[in-house]
């Protein structure tokens, strides 16, 4: 199996999980890519941090940051991306998603979270032309 159908598995089996993870609890964890991944539910929506799609696609720490504020402007909040701000959440809530940062952080949706892993790849296959 070469590197992309790999990463392209990873991909769909990530969206299944979070699929399927509608309805769970809190602090289940599956093993995807061989990393454990903690089921994170926000708004009735299953979710995922930056943190977690740098580890399961096995990126260096910051690339799936980096990659969203590059294409920003093609999220929609509340849609694609919902904000974590300690002044509108308990901090217990924002610890709990495994953010530590006192400015807050992202959790991003099913379709936010296929749309930034799509820049992982065109930038992979862009270079391979």
């Amino acid at each position: 199996m070469t590197n992309e159908q790999q990463n392209c598995s990873i991909i769909i089996y990530l969206f299944i999980v979070i699929s399927s993870m509608k309805g769970q609890k809190m602090n289940d964890l599956v093993k995807i890519n061989n990393q454990n991944v903690e089921r994170k539910i926000f708004n009735n929506q299953p979710v995922i941090t930056f943190k977690d799609i740098d580890k399961v696609h096995e990126r260096p720490q910051d690339t799936a940051s980096r990659n969203f504020r590059k294409n920003k402007k093609h999220f929609i909040e509340n849609i694609d991306y919902f904000i974590l701000k300690p002044e509108k959440y308990k901090n217990d809530e924002i610890r709990r998603f495994g953010i530590n940062s006192p400015r807050g952080g992202y959790l991003f949706t099913e379709s936010g979270y296929l749309m930034l892993v799509k820049s992982f790849y065109l930038m992979f296959n862009y270079f391979l032309d």
